[in-house]
């Protein structure tokens, strides 16, 4: 089927190409009368607009780029899935770029979008470098940062409270009278890893209790495999603890999955916690109690500072969100055994 072209619709309204190009992108300075024809001709004809010809002229395409560290990871997928709600609302399409957590591939993809003349690039970065943000904001790209931000980068950014949520977890535990904690933490150059291991530390500190540096284990990655390795670790230690807060689900959900082929009860033996609060978490068995962070909201909000900015409806200064979190008490902690 022959792509009908703009030569004909004006050729069948009897005005300029000029004159539909400024009816196609809804210019005021149009007489009525002309518009209706042009219209009516559009319609008449089956029109299509090329809207990729038509962005490329404006150096600017209706497509955002959406970079994230694991796609795999459902952590990342339920604000993917918020991001392009929002987006899809507002006529805009979203290219998902995967950086595997890799500086090299995050700086590539920073590149990649910004020469495919996508609008804006929401991201959350590798938490090494500030390199890829740097190139984009030298070339003028609307940036939005979700849920890792980096040290003095000024961009809007969005996130949850990691602090209070991992301060939530461990008052939890520490009212089930727990007291030997294996923390599972993700790699520690990453902001949010940071401020639940400073929550962590202060609440247990302000009941008085400390915290064994042989008890927390960095794992390389976030799936079920490296939360199994850890807790495999954790209870090589002289002193096994009673309670891990794994700082994601996948994480704990692999935790859990060492004690059941170990024959540990949870959690009768362990009480184990996660954080983020993803669907499976309430099907595992035993349902994992976890810190709820509102993820799809935490998209969306990310998604509307990005088009805000990129619109030209953000103020000068970065804005920056923090989105609260809550615990969910589910069945995979209890109280701890008394000796």
């Amino acid at each position: 089927m022959t792509m009908v072209t703009i030569k004909q619709v004006a050729q069948h309204a009897r005005v300029s190409r000029a004159t539909v190009s400024r009816v196609l992108n809804n210019h005021p300075n149009v007489d009525p009368e002309l518009r209706a024809r042009v219209l009516a001709s559009i319609e008449a004809l089956n029109y299509q607009p090329n809207a990729v010809a038509r962005s490329l002229r404006r150096q600017q395409t209706r497509t955002i780029g959406l970079i994230v560290p694991d796609n795999r990871n459902p952590f990342f997928a339920e604000i993917a899935s918020g991001i392009e709600e929002y987006c899809y609302g507002a006529n805009y399409s979203v290219y998902l770029c995967n950086s595997a957590d890799d500086d090299a591939k995050e700086i590539e993809y920073c590149q990649s979008l910004y020469q495919q003349r996508v609008a804006g690039v929401a991201m959350s970065i590798t938490g090494t470098t500030a390199e890829g943000i740097h190139y984009l904001q030298t070339k003028g790209m609307p940036i939005v940062l979700f849920d890792r931000g980096y040290p003095k980068v000024e961009a809007d950014s969005v996130q949850c409270d990691h602090y209070l949520g991992a301060c939530s977890a461990m008052e939890y535990l520490i009212g089930l009278g727990h007291r030997a904690f294996g923390l599972v933490i993700g790699r520690r150059r990453h902001p949010p890893v940071q401020d639940r291991l400073r929550g962590c530390i202060d609440t247990l500190h302000k009941y008085g209790c400390e915290l064994d540096p042989a008890l927390i284990y960095e794992t390389p990655g976030y799936e079920y495999e490296a939360g199994y390795i850890a807790a495999s670790h954790l209870f090589q230690q002289r002193q096994r603890p009673t309670a891990i807060f794994a700082f994601n689900d996948t994480l704990a959900i692999g935790v859990l999955r060492y004690a059941q082929a170990h024959g540990i009860g949870v959690p009768a033996d362990l009480s184990v916690v996660g954080v983020d609060n993803i669907p499976l978490s309430s099907y595992v068995s035993p349902p994992l109690t976890t810190v709820a962070q509102p993820l799809a909201e935490l998209g969306r909000t990310a998604a509307r500072l990005l088009l805000d900015r990129i619109q030209g409806q953000a103020a000068d200064e970065s804005v920056h969100y923090l989105l609260p979190t809550e615990l969910i008490v589910r069945e995979s902690a209890g109280r701890a055994k008394t000796t």
